[in-house]
């Protein structure tokens, strides 16, 4: 599986906890490809800059 298809994957399950704890109102969209993999390993940015997710914040935490 391509790297890319894991990141896109990863972004989709960070957006579908994200719709499950009603948290969208903080997104600027609910669009896996509009987002990618910032500079950092464990945070993600929106394409345009408005929007920077820490996957391993206290309050931002992908959970299992």
């Amino acid at each position: 599986m391509p790297l890319e298809a894991i990141v896109q994957d990863l972004i989709a399950a960070v957006l579908r906890q994200y719709a499950k704890e009603q948290r969208l109102s903080a997104l600027p969209s609910t669009v896996a490809s509009d987002f990618d993999l910032h500079y950092s390993q464990f945070s993600l940015q929106k394409k345009q800059g408005h929007c920077r997710l820490n996957l391993f914040q206290k309050n931002n935490c992908l959970r299992a």
